[in-house]
């Protein structure tokens, strides 16, 4: 079984709206050619890129290497013969720890919540509302099975928590099986997690956007790769090479795992670079926006394409960000310093403790046959004058190395927030009598300093699902019969479906839609449920307020005036109440918790009108019974009326 990878045709998207006049043909090439000299052009332009971007990124990769061996706590020398023979040598795991720590809580975090993933309309271009909840379940099933999210990213993360920097790469593939027949057996976007030195970019690359000049993603391809794509691509492998490495990071990465990769393997393979990028192929000063594949070892354009994606198919996470650089400051990286001194301090203080606990002799010379000997417990010496021989104490226990080391986990732990080690759990410092804010306080300190690295995990693991997204909007745009057969597939409605690809053609899609991660922080779970409860005392204000305002209105026989003013007040109180809702990040839809009085009252049934006049019936009282209201008035007040009402009438 292998994965194709397939890009779609922006001529086909054209064509399929209509824009195939001879001007808008004359304005694009339907076909990209790659001529003798295009090709040319290309293999200058990219051995001085490559070779470039290469040579600057070494250091970053010594870096990388670095990382690797503090994070699996791996001697910097193998022996070590200071301040004495075979002297203990062990790497203090810091980083480890720290790491470790991290990791297991992003991907607790991320993935902890269901669905992970929230679509939701953007409000601009078009109107979402109606299908957004078939985009959603579209995308729950992209994050969940079909795109192979969970896997990329326990990669990708830890690459980022370690380095600095994660990649996420999300191309269209077709999964090919070949038994008896040969066949395509699914059409789908999927995630990879491509390793940190197969992604490469310009040196000094400040952005990873569209200014960003060109990014490659590296392939290892098999002469029969190569030759499967030249059959069904039309690519030009005559004068490819193969290489002779797979790289210097590669090869760290396989020795702090104990592992080696074939060198019969290694040497069958072609390294091929598929870059997207602006290029001036024909020397006229206009770039070209194109996909090209360049083998490197043969300096060699196999073949090249227009960028069949409007955006690049790559989301980059960054731990700590590295002001105006890609590259970010991982969590090793941050902890070297603290590991290479606790290290040292470490290794000093356990021969400090061997030299303590033994002693050295000294005596006449010839007193002891042979002199130079190695004692052991229980081993029997003759010498000629026990007396002469004395005990040589080599080293005192001194208690400053436990200070120092507790002073440099004081220090890593504030630098990178992990403190798990020095810092009881917050629930063991909490009393029966604890605030509630000094509470949440304490159950928020190691989460402060992981706010904004998270974030940017949430950010691209979302980005790699809207990029599944993209990839069938793509496939929709191009009329990608199977593609769409397999969307109705998921809608068997064939109103939802009908309306789920008219969504995804729309050529305002891929902004229309908001994608992000369910999960958060904690510090942010804790910021929004304080939110939660000022919302709800407003709207639990607002609404006593309302109701009271529409009994007012809605009374019958209250003078105009009075409703006017009642009515008026209480549609200002809810356009201030909508303002303030939509400063809270969880209110989406302010519209949906504000009234609209004047329909509510409209609304209502008609009331009866108010009771006025008698009963009539000639029941009532004699006018001289209660006309003064004095000692003989009536104690019913309404009875006088009727009695009054009735003498009248007659």
């Amino acid at each position: 079984m292998r994965l194709i990878e397939q890009h779609p045709s922006r001529i086909a998207m054209l064509l399929e709206q209509g824009k195939d006049t001879a001007a808008d043909k004359a304005r694009i090439e339907s076909t990209f050619v790659l001529t003798d000299e295009r090709r040319h052009n290309l293999e200058r332009i990219l051995q001085r890129e490559i070779t470039e971007a290469t040579s600057a990124r070494f250091r970053q990769e010594v870096r990388w290497r670095e990382n690797m061996r503090q994070y699996e706590g791996i001697p910097r020398t193998e022996i070590r013969n200071f301040p004495i023979e075979a002297a203990p040598n062990v790497e203090l795991n810091i980083s480890g720890i720290v790491v470790d720590t991290i990791y297991a809580q992003s991907l607790d975090i991320l993935f902890g919540t269901d669905p992970i993933i929230r679509v939701r309309p953007s409000g601009t271009h078009i109107d979402m509302e109606d299908v957004s909840a078939d985009i959603q379940t579209l995308a729950n099933r992209l994050a969940g099975t079909e795109m192979g999210l969970h896997s990329a990213a326990r990669h990708t993360i830890l690459d980022d928590v370690k380095h600095g920097t994660g990649v996420y790469y999300v191309p269209w593939t077709e999964r090919v099986r070949i038994t008896d027949i040969a066949r395509i057996t699914n059409r789908q976007p999927r995630v990879y997690s491509p390793p940190l030195e197969d992604v490469l970019t310009p040196g000094g690359a400040e952005t990873f956007d569209e200014w960003l000049p060109w990014v490659g993603v590296r392939y290892w391809l098999s002469e029969t790769q190569m030759r499967t794509r030249r059959d069904a691509y039309g690519w030009d492998i005559e004068g490819t090479q193969t290489t002779s490495s797979t790289g210097y990071t590669r090869y760290a990465r396989e020795q702090s795992g104990n592992t080696r990769a074939s060198t019969t393997r290694i040497g069958n393979l072609y390294d091929v670079w598929l870059l997207f990028g602006h290029f001036d192929v024909d020397g006229d000063g206009i770039e070209r926006d194109l996909l090209v594949y360049y083998n490197l070892s043969g300096n060699k354009v196999v073949h090249a394409s227009w960028n069949p994606y409007d955006n690049y198919p790559i989301e980059l996470m960054q731990y700590q960000l590295r002001e105006h650089l890609i590259h970010g400051i991982g969590t090793v990286e941050m902890c070297s310093q603290f590991q290479e001194s606790a290290t040292m301090i470490l290794n000093e203080f356990m021969a400090n403790a061997m030299l303590a606990n033994n002693r050295a002799w000294v005596g006449p010379p010839g007193l002891v046959p042979g002199d130079t000997l190695r004692l052991r417990p229980g081993k029997y010496l003759g010498v000629t004058d026990a007396n002469a021989i004395q005990a040589l104490q080599l080293a005192d226990v001194y208690p400053g190395s436990l200070q120092a080391l507790s002073i440099l986990n004081q220090m890593w732990e504030r630098r990178t927030g992990v403190n798990e080690v020095s810092s009881p759990r917050p629930s063991s410092m909490l009393g029966n009598r604890t605030p509630g804010i000094t509470t949440m306080t304490l159950m928020q300190q190691a989460n402060r300093r992981f706010s904004t690295a998270f974030d940017s995990m949430r950010d691209a693991t979302a980005g790699a699902v809207r990029q599944g997204l993209y990839r069938y909007h793509e496939r929709v745009r191009m009329g990608d019969a199977d593609a769409i057969a397999h969307l109705l597939k998921l809608f068997p409605d064939p109103e939802r479906g009908s309306m789920v690809l008219a969504a995804l053609g729309h050529e305002d899609f891929t902004s229309a839609l908001v994608v992000e991660m369910q999960a958060s922080t904690a510090t942010a779970n804790a910021i929004q449920d304080r939110h939660l409860i000022q919302i709800a005392g407003i709207l639990g204000s607002y609404y006593d307020k309302a109701l009271q305002g529409l009994t007012l209105a809605a009374t019958q026989g209250i003078p105009e005036t009075v409703r006017s003013a009642a009515l008026k007040a209480a549609q200002g109180t809810s356009e201030i109440i909508k303002r303030a809702l939509s400063k809270f990040d969880q209110i989406r839809d302010a519209e949906q918790f504000v009234l609209d009085l004047e329909e509510e009252i409209n609304a209502l049934p008609t009331a009866p009108p108010p009771l006025s006049g008698g009963a009539g019936g000639g029941g009532g009282v004699p006018n001289g019974g209660g006309a003064a209201g004095g000692q003989g008035s009536p104690a019913n007040p309404s009875e006088g009326d009727t009695g009054s009402s009735s003498g009248s009438e007659d």
